[in-house]
């Protein structure tokens, strides 16, 4: 591993596509303490740095301080929520493509690493992105007349919530959907695309 690091030259900037279950995680994002990471609580980009240091893909220094290798995330995700599909870029002297079957043995099986290429020099996942998706399930009596477990939802109340929730598209201050974010606060604002509800399925019991 040390030869291909020291082979590769200067280092490139990469992209990294990857998708987890946040079940037991407290999000996406390292905890920190005196800006070094710590691992007092377990966080996906947590266990994705200790894959990269015990396959030698970075330094202890890079460990503590993501930021010396450009690392960056699309998105964070709370505590619990999963991600089909998650970006991070980063820096690195080395050929990414050759690291991966090695980092995805280091970790855990609800973390996987799905591919990694070469970007531009200055592309960065979090400045770079352009829209986010995002799905929540719920169950379907939470929208009906009362919070009843059998309650079935109809095609006339699904067309109900979704004329609801197409009042959210466009651009909108969320301040009230935000701790401490002021009216004003331009970072508030969001632009929705989209927003609607799906047809129900019914979930089987194990």
């Amino acid at each position: 591993m040390k030869f291909l690091i020291e082979t590769m030259g200067k280092a490139k900037k990469w992209v990294v596509c990857l998708g987890y279950s946040g079940r037991g995680y407290y999000g996406m994002q390292t905890q920190r303490r005196d800006n070094k990471v710590v691992d007092d609580l377990p966080t996906i980009e947590s266990e994705l740095l200790k894959a990269f240091l015990q396959t030698e893909l970075i330094n202890e220094n890079e460990y503590h301080s993501p930021s010396l290798m450009y690392f960056q995330r699309a998105a964070r995700t709370d505590k619990g929520v999963s991600a089909l599909k998650q970006i991070i870029s980063m820096n690195s002297s080395a050929d990414l493509k050759l690291y991966l079957p090695k980092i995805n043995e280091k970790l855990p099986n609800q973390i996987r690493i799905f591919g990694a290429k070469r970007s531009t020099k200055y592309f960065d996942s979090k400045n770079f992105c352009d829209c986010r998706t995002y799905s929540y399930l719920m169950p379907s009596f939470t929208i009906g007349p009362n919070l009843d477990e059998s309650y079935r939802v109809s095609n006339e109340m699904i067309e109900k919530f979704n004329s609801i929730l197409k009042q959210y598209v466009g651009t909108h201050n969320f301040h009230n959907f935000t701790s401490q974010k002021k009216p004003l606060d331009p970072s508030a604002k969001r632009y929705i695309i989209s927003f609607d509800c799906s047809q129900p399925f019914l979930l089987k019991e194990k």
